[in-house]
């Protein structure tokens, strides 16, 4: 059976934004090395990533993301 994991950085009161639509600044204060792997990891064991449209449009606007290296078995 599969798994669902929602992942996702709010602040302590409940925001994912800032006051402007798509502002994700006091993101960088909580990202690192450790957030970095973790992201890293979900998207290397995943079958799927599902985005809400807002979140996917926003996405779409940034560009393409680059691609992990892949490990050759």
């Amino acid at each position: 059976m599969s798994r669902v994991i929602v992942w996702v950085l709010v602040t302590l009161d409940g925001y994912f934004e800032g006051e402007k639509k798509w502002d994700l600044d006091h993101h960088g204060e909580a990202w690192g090395e450790e957030l970095h792997a973790l992201s890293m990891s979900f998207g290397q064991s995943a079958a799927a990533l599902v985005f809400g449209r807002v979140t996917y449009e926003g996405m779409k606007r940034t560009g393409p993301a680059p691609m992990p290296p892949t490990n050759p078995k």
